[in-house]
């Protein structure tokens, strides 16, 4: 009966152990699940914070491709709202008035269509080579906005003027070329103000300097001959002392 009792002892002990590994046993798997979620969520949350700093960055070095139609789109359609009944007295101005601003219109498309198709086809080549940055998708649409905008001067100008859609575009880039000259001129003639506004600047400088200097010079001059006197004064009442 002793033993019998010792082995169902020993049984229970033995019950009792293995109730308390598996305890310990999923008290670890607890506590390794809930440190494979904290890495998981920490990782996640430093990728999301990197994305924020380099869209932050990206904005702050004005990687953002900002772009948008020239002024001159919302002037001729609020002309177009405006337009008189062809052959009344009003017409001849509006006609003219419409013609100058489409032109115009075209001359600005020129400004910005050649940037944004360099800058297309650079994008387009880092694109089949796998590298797909973040302004991909703002410049193709940016390209096509402005494709169908240049569509769309040549067909209000064609309506305007029949046979100046086929043509607006080449009159507009012979504009371009000619204000590109202007500015260019304007741009040149501003650095070379700016030079001589510098180099004015900077001899005012040294003379500032050279005056400066000959104050300090003379000070320094008048100092030394006030020491020289007061030397010499010195000097003589010594020699009156030694005759009395």
């Amino acid at each position: 009966m002793a033993t019998e009792e010792c082995i169902e002892q020993n049984n229970c002990e033995s019950t009792i152990e293995e109730d308390i590994v598996q305890e310990v046993l999923t008290a670890e798997q607890a506590l390794t699940l809930v440190f494979v979620v904290i890495v998981s969520v920490s990782i996640v949350a430093f990728l999301y914070h990197k994305y924020n700093e380099r869209r932050r960055k990206q904005e702050s070095l004005g990687l953002k491709y900002n772009f948008a139609l020239p002024k001159e789109v919302c002037q001729y359609a609020e002309l177009l709202k405006k337009e008189p009944e062809e052959g009344s007295a009003a017409y001849p101005d509006w006609h003219k008035n419409a013609s100058t601003t489409l032109f115009r219109r075209a001359v600005m498309d020129l400004m910005i269509y050649p940037q944004i198709l360099k800058d297309h086809q650079r994008h387009e080549r880092l694109y089949k080579t796998g590298i797909v940055l973040d302004l991909h998708e703002d410049i193709k649409r940016a390209k096509m906005l402005i494709e169908k905008e240049i569509a769309m001067v040549q067909q209000e100008a064609e309506l305007l003027n029949p046979g100046w859609g086929r043509v607006i575009f080449a009159q507009a880039r012979k504009r371009k070329e000619q204000l590109d000259v202007m500015r260019a001129k304007q741009e040149a003639e501003k650095a070379k103000l700016m030079a001589l506004k510098a180099e004015k600047k900077l001899k005012e400088e040294q003379k500032r300097k050279e005056i400066l200097e000959k104050e300090k010079e003379a000070k320094r001059r008048e100092k030394l001959a006030q020491e020289l006197i007061a030397e010499e004064e010195k000097e003589k009442a010594r020699k009156g002392k030694k005759k009395n």
